[in-house]
C-alpha cells in the first residue's frame, strides 16, 4: 500500500500508477481499498491473496491450538470472533 508521505508513494505519483481516490482507501479495512498492482497481479488480486491468507492465518488449528495453550480459550474465541467478521471489498478479485 503506498500511504501518502512514504517514499512508495513518491513512487507511485512519479510514475502515474493509480491511487485510492478517497482518504478511505488507504485503509485495508474499508470497502474501496485497493492495493498496488504487481509486474504480475492486479490490485484486486494483490487484496484477495491478502484476505485468503488472513482468513487461513486466523483459522489455522496448529495456531488457534498454540494460542489456547498460550493465552487461554478465551483469547481463541476472540480470535475466531475477529476472524468471523469478512470485510466487504468492492476490488476483491478472486482466481
Amino acid at each position: 500500500m503506498a500511504y501518502p508521505g512514504s517514499q512508495l508513494y513518491n513512487i507511485a505519483v512519479k510514475e502515474g500508477w493509480p491511487l485510492p481516490e478517497k482518504w478511505s482507501g488507504y485503509s485495508q479495512h474499508s470497502a474501496d481499498t485497493l492495493p498496488l498492482a504487481t509486474k504480475h497481479l492486479t490490485g484486486g488480486q494483490v487484496l484477495a491473496f491478502r484476505d485468503y491468507a488472513f482468513d487461513t492465518y486466523f483459522n489455522n488449528p496448529r495456531y488457534l491450538n498454540m494460542m489456547a495453550r498460550k493465552f487461554g480459550i478465551e483469547t481463541v474465541k476472540h480470535i475466531r470472533e475477529m476472524a468471523s467478521c469478512k470485510l466487504e471489498r468492492k476490488y476483491t478479485q478472486f482466481y
